[in-house]
């Protein structure tokens, strides 16, 4: 999903953001996904100091992600990439650890339990074994081929489809790895923020919306039309 210029002038998590669908349910209705392109000034260890250790809430927690990702998985994560940058990946964030913390990574052809979400883009998993393809990746002198996030989205999934009705997202599909892997994950180009974003709307064929004026000598102009036609 990829938010129209002007869908997020109010919802600072959703202005200018691109976010992969992690999980549609019909049965429970509700769709799940993950905000790529929101980095927040924080480490993986000064996460893992500042938030509580507590065990998942139980059953009554319909909101919790439905996919591995523990207090127990940042911890090891921590002792090897300490000073890894956190992505804010949604406005859902549980006070534990065990309930906000995902992780993406392009190993999953090799990793036990992990979800092919796109083209080299994966979800979760066995930590030992992304760790350890991480670590051996970054000491070949390649790019980091693993993100960390903390929160996550969620809709039902009428609200989801009246939402694109609206044109507040664009819904795109990477057609290949080297696209997915890249806004996903940054390698490449250093792409993030809003250069992600902008990027996956040029290569949706939006060329008008990918340069459409944003920033602070234009928002507010922008904020005070859309409020005047609510």
């Amino acid at each position: 999903l990829i938010a129209h210029p002007l869908s997020g002038l109010f919802q600072p998590i959703f202005d200018k953001s691109l976010i992969m669908l992690l999980r549609v349910d019909k049965e429970s209705d509700t769709a799940q996904g993950l905000v790529l392109n929101k980095p927040i000034e924080m480490t993986l260890s000064q996460l893992c100091q500042e938030v509580p250790i507590r065990g998942r809430v139980g059953s009554e927690n319909l909101m919790g992600p439905d996919w591995p990702g523990t207090e127990e998985d940042a911890f090891r994560f921590m002792e090897l990439f300490p000073g890894r940058p956190v992505f804010e990946g949604g406005p859902i964030v549980h006070e534990s650890l065990t309930d906000s913390f995902l992780f993406l990574h392009m190993h999953g052809a090799f990793v036990p339990e992990s979800r092919r979400l796109a083209p080299s883009v994966f979800l979760g998993g066995d930590v030992g074994v992304t760790s350890a393809l991480e670590s051996s990746r970054c000491e070949r002198g390649g790019a980091s081929g693993l993100r960390f996030f903390r929160g996550f989205c969620a809709w039902s999934l009428s609200q989801l489809e009246i939402e694109l009705e609206r044109g507040i997202w664009i819904h795109a599909r990477a057609r290949c790895s080297s696209a997915a892997v890249e806004l996903c994950l940054g390698l490449g180009p250093k792409v993030g923020g809003e250069a992600a974003w902008r990027l996956a709307l040029e290569a949706t064929g939006l060329p008008a919306l990918a340069r459409f004026p944003r920033g602070t000598a234009v928002d507010p102009i922008l904020t005070e039309l859309l409020q005047a036609h609510q």
